[in-house]
């Protein structure tokens, strides 16, 4: 039979067992592991016995095979204990990129504006109304005005006060950035001079006949000569019901007026500034001023008025003998009361409709002086 080699062989020199003694069979060491082969020493040292006592003889080594079953069962324990760490607490792989679930759609209605997907577009319940859109011809309050949208709300409201006179603006509504427009003569009927305002409420003559009393004389000459239209020649315009005679002795003259005409007084005890309201609002105003007896009335009012010159100026005679200028625009008269200046002026108030200009051509013909 052939020699096996890896069959375990007994040292050369070991006694053979006794008959009932137990084998006993040690693996050699070149089967052990690493780590119980620098645990057991090669040669161990021989240990000092006390004197006169013999070394026992030598006897199996206690416990050498359950040593050895002990390494093999650590060495498969700290093996397997790998395994395990290795399969249990083995770091897991990346996961691989996974999208992230979408967000759940917005819900219109449910007072959130969720954007982007929800707007005011799509859904005014939540987001508001769409922002309005300058151009789409819709004045859309409060986001568009005039300023910001003039194409959908039209041009911004004017100003009053920034010296620009627009729109809407009209002198009676913002005199500050707009002129007076140029007064206009009032309705003439009969085209005789007189309007029709006038002769019906301060001559009582016909509007629309230029010869009321059918005596040659038309009704505008009459008036302008101190006779009474209404009436045949030889009749006195003082006469007429509608004219009365105004007095003023602190100023030492008289003046005709309009009779319906309310009469108001200055405040000063001279009474050297009279008005005569006309029921339209218009009026005419007498002023008395001082004057060097020996100046003429033109040298006089020019004094007075810087940058006119006698060529603006018209120069006549009262039909009471008094030297007189007319002013540039045909509303105030100057006549010569020799040391002083009895100015006559016709006011159109807020109106822009000359109703009185016979009547206040009139008055300016009348005025005489109480006392020379």
């Amino acid at each position: 039979m052939a020699e096996n080699p890896n069959e375990l062989k007994k040292p050369a020199g070991t006694p053979a067992p006794a008959a009932d003694e137990p084998v006993i069979h040690v693996i050699p060491e070149k089967f052990y592991g690493a780590a119980l082969r620098k645990k057991i020493p090669k040669n161990p040292p021989p240990q000092a016995m006390p004197p006169g006592q013999q070394p026992a003889p030598p006897a199996a080594k206690k416990g050498g095979p359950v040593i050895a079953i002990i390494a093999i069962a650590a060495v498969l324990l700290i093996g397997g204990g790998a395994a395990a760490y290795f399969f249990v607490f083995k770091k897991p792989a990346p996961p691989v990129n996974v999208a992230p679930p979408p967000p759940p759609a917005p819900v219109c209605g449910d007072k959130k504006c969720e954007a982007p997907l929800e707007t005011p577009q799509n859904c005014s319940a939540d987001c508001g109304p769409p922002p309005p859109v300058c151009g789409d011809k819709k004045c859309e309050a409060p986001g568009e005005t005039p300023q910001n949208c003039s194409a959908d709300c039209g041009p911004p409201p004017p100003v009053c006060g920034d010296n620009k006179c627009e729109g809407t603006e009209t002198f009676d509504s913002c005199p500050a950035d707009c002129k007076p427009p140029e007064p206009t003569p009032g309705l003439d009927s009969d085209s005789d001079g007189l309007t029709d305002e006038e002769e019906k409420t301060v001559f009582n003559t016909n509007p629309t006949d230029v010869n009321t009393d059918k005596d040659s004389y038309v009704d505008l000459n009459e008036v302008l000569n101190l006779f009474d239209p209404a009436t045949p020649a030889p009749s006195q315009l003082k006469d007429n019901p509608g004219i009365a005679v105004y007095s003023n002795a602190a100023e030492n003259y008289v003046i005709f007026r309009p009779a319906a005409w309310k009469v108001r007084e200055g405040t000063d005890a001279t009474k050297s500034e009279i008005f005569f309201d006309a029921a339209t609002g218009e009026f005419i105003e007498v002023l008395v001023q001082d004057k060097p007896k020996d100046q003429a009335i033109m040298d006089w009012y020019l004094a007075q008025s810087p940058g006119v010159t006698s060529s603006q100026v018209e120069p006549y005679k009262t039909k009471q003998g008094y030297d007189a200028v007319l002013s540039p625009d045909k509303f105030t008269a100057y006549v010569d009361g020799g040391d002083r200046v009895f100015v006559v002026s016709y006011n159109l108030g807020k109106r822009f409709e000359i109703q009185y200009k016979v009547t206040f051509q009139m008055m300016v013909q009348s005025l005489t002086k109480l006392h020379p």
